[in-house]
């Protein structure tokens, strides 16, 4: 059996989440740092020119989404993708392989708050 490798970004269990002020910037940039203060990698938020373009005019809730985790090198440890939405969304999460590791579902519930599920996948 081969073992799982995890990336050194997820080493830890604790982490701080840090999003850059980006004034003219449409994605989003998020700093990680462990809980010493140690900036130990981003999340960056890919998005396609056209994409940008329709931000402008449409509501950006339905859109889709892409956040790489990368380490200080610029490495990708993980990658959270979400397609297209208008109601009910899933979420993958991809290991460095673009490997589908985890999904999120949304349950839907007509008598309370709709909830997210998290599977994890894990593959030895």
């Amino acid at each position: 059996m081969s073992e799982l490798k995890i990336p050194l970004l997820f080493e830890k269990n604790e982490y701080i989440i840090d999003q850059r002020a980006n004034l003219l910037k449409i994605g989003n940039t998020y700093d990680i740092v462990d809980t010493e203060g140690k900036k130990i990698g981003i999340i960056d938020q890919q998005i396609p020119a056209w994409h940008k373009l329709l931000l402008l005019v449409l509501d950006k809730q339905a859109f889709p989404y892409t956040y790489h985790f990368k380490d200080e090198k610029g490495n990708i440890g993980a990658t959270v993708k979400r397609g297209w939405t208008y109601f009910m969304s899933k979420i993958q999460i991809l290991d460095a392989n673009n490997n589908v590791i985890g999904v999120i579902k949304e349950k839907f519930n007509l008598m309370a708050h709709n909830t997210l599920l998290l599977k994890i996948i894990m593959v030895t």
